[in-house]
């Protein structure tokens, strides 16, 4: 079952926050579809109602950036992320499709063999938009 650790109003104590929306710390198992036939587990790390970034073994993410550099990222086709997000004591389903913005190695080291991934979502379902808003309002009030 995932849980909601907090607010966060800023990426690290040194640097602003860059997005306008609020993001929710959260940990929760992902699904990234790469293509009809390859899909990866991933742990999501936080979210907000634009974007998600998730960490996942280095093995996967060089699947999708094979250079690490992140160089290659404007040229890929846009990835399904798939949650199952807590809501009102139950799971309920987010699916969208994303674009990553950032592959890198994870900041702190604490996590050996992972990489951290900054997904966009490019969805334009707005029934599945509005259920992610009521499902970080659950989660912020909560």
């Amino acid at each position: 079952m995932p849980t909601a650790l907090s607010t966060l109003t800023t990426r690290t104590r040194d640097t602003p926050e860059r997005r306008g929306q609020t993001r929710m710390a959260l940990s929760c198992t992902a699904l990234i579809r790469i293509n009809a036939s390859i899909t990866f587990p991933a742990q999501l790390r936080d979210l907000s109602s634009g974007s998600a970034q998730i960490s996942c073994d280095s093995r996967y993410a060089l699947m999708i950036d094979p250079s690490g550099t992140g160089k290659m990222l404007a040229e890929l086709k846009p990835l399904e992320l798939a949650l199952a997000l807590p809501f009102s004591g139950q799971t309920d389903d987010f699916k969208t499709r994303c674009r990553v913005k950032y592959c890198s190695p994870t900041a702190d080291g604490t996590e050996r063999n992972k990489m951290v991934l900054g997904l966009k979502f490019l969805s334009n379902d707005f029934a599945m938009l509005q259920k992610l808003d009521r499902i970080i309002e659950y989660l912020t009030n909560a």
